[in-house]
């Protein structure tokens, strides 16, 4: 059994290593950098906020966001994001939409 502290240890683990991931992912050989997800959190400028907004600002390499349809209107004012391919996938099987997702990537 997992006790309530180990659980908080194991879960700053995890948040420490893939914060050490978002800060190096731009100087990495990555083709894509995908975050899943941009949720409420990051909109209170809280969890990985601070290491997204340095790879949308900074990275030349192209980013897929994952986004909640709730919030998708916030978070496209609050970092600015220009060209956008939606992919409601409650209607739309991102198994089907792979190549079209590559094809906008891309261009």
């Amino acid at each position: 059994m997992v006790t309530s502290s180990r659980c908080r240890q194991l879960m700053g683990i995890v948040c420490d290593h893939y914060r050490q991931l978002l800060q190096s992912a731009d100087d990495s050989n990555a083709s894509l950098i995908i975050i899943d997800e941009l949720g409420p959190v990051e909109l209170k400028a809280k969890g990985w906020a601070d290491e997204i907004e340095r790879l949308i600002n900074n990275t030349s390499i192209p980013l897929l966001r994952v986004v909640r349809t709730s919030i998708l209107k916030k978070v496209l004012r609050q970092w600015t994001i220009g060209e956008v391919m939606l992919i409601d996938i409650s209607k739309d099987s991102a198994e089907n939409e792979i190549n079209t997702i590559i094809d906008f990537i891309l261009k």
